[in-house]
């Protein structure tokens, strides 16, 4: 950490009000990302999160107060930040706990995690109703989205790291421009449909559990894209990997409430249809980011993940006939995803 006791100290005393003098410090696993997560306990029942960017990077910290400012105000499942260090580049936010989700459905059953998923579900339905009757242009939210260029960067991500980075793979140069063809038709069907506020990285680990509550975490890359983004970051996650039962019994969830905030019949099946499509995009983004952690980081411990991740891509494919063509032709390179 790049601050002293002292520091903290006052800082401390100035948020709360109270004069304190011990401070126990603890780091927090992180997210592989810039930043590094400590918690500051003051007692046994006061502590706050400290996010700390090191060097400081001003644009990125900005996002970070900026897109929380906008989800706290409206009561968005986001923890309060008490105080920004601009120069420092410390960020002293609310604690959410310890348990995420992830942690939840890995030692509990699904009778005790269900809730939780439907708390999850309320607060996103809650998130897209607010980002379309609320719009903030100071909110860098509003200025970004997942729009073709976007998403099929992403899937570029994918065949630099995965196949190319991490399998050490030579797609021939037919194979390639066909699979980015095929993938730019997907990213286009994905662009087109309406847009709302996504929180953008919606998975298990960025939901934290304390007192039977959910909270959001990991906020400030939120932007526009379609409803069903978010929802497939949580029902089709790289982390746990839950039933297809409850994956259906979830969807048929979320599609209830849309229809009752907005007063509109969804069409289930192609619903399913965009949410499956989404599923691959994201699941294919998420391989790809795993493979940089691995390859360009040294986090090899994000190795464990893309099996899984893959399978769910697999499974989703063989559903359409009219993505046979990205099955086969991944399938040349990637064992994981079967040409049956």
């Amino acid at each position: 950490m790049s601050v002293d006791q002292e520091y903290l100290s006052a800082r401390l005393s100035a948020i709360t009000g109270q004069t304190v003098l011990s401070i126990t410090i603890e780091k927090l696993k992180g997210d592989a990302s810039e930043r590094n997560f400590y918690r500051l306990r003051l007692d046994e029942r006061q502590s706050l999160v400290l996010m700390e960017f090191n060097p400081p990077k001003p644009d990125r910290q900005l996002d970070v107060e900026l897109v929380g400012g906008y989800f706290y105000r409206h009561q968005l499942g986001v923890p309060r930040l008490y105080y920004h260090d601009k120069q420092k580049g410390l960020l002293f936010f609310e604690d959410c706990g310890e348990l995420t989700l992830e942690q939840l459905v890995h030692n509990e059953s699904a009778a005790n995690y269900y809730p939780c998923y439907e708390q999850a579900i309320d607060l996103l339905l809650k998130i897209q109703q607010t980002g379309r009757d609320n719009i903030d242009t100071k909110c860098p939210a509003f200025g970004l989205a997942f729009d073709t260029e976007k998403l099929s960067f992403e899937l570029d991500f994918f065949l630099q790291h995965m196949l190319e980075g991490q399998r050490k793979l030579e797609l021939s140069p037919q194979d390639k421009q066909e699979l980015r063809a095929h993938f730019l038709d997907l990213c286009r069907i994905l662009a087109a449909e309406p847009r709302c506020l996504t929180h953008r990285d919606y998975h298990s680990r960025n939901v934290m559990v304390k007192d039977g509550r959910i909270k959001l975490v990991d906020f400030q890359d939120a932007r526009m894209g379609l409803c069903q983004y978010d929802l497939a970051s949580l029902l089709r996650d790289s982390y746990v990997q839950l039933d297809d039962g409850l994956v259906d019994s979830l969807l048929e969830y979320y599609i209830r409430g849309k229809e009752r905030l907005e007063g509109v019949f969804v069409d289930r099946e192609r619903f399913r249809q965009v949410f499956d499509y989404t599923s691959i995009q994201r699941n294919l983004k998420a391989v790809g980011s795993f493979a940089y952690l691995a390859g360009c980081r040294g986090l090899s411990f994000y190795l464990k993940f893309i099996p899984p991740t893959l399978e769910y891509v697999s499974q989703n494919l063989s559903k359409y006939p009219e993505l046979k063509k990205i099955k086969l032709l991944l399938s040349k390179y990637l064992p994981e995803v079967s040409a049956s």
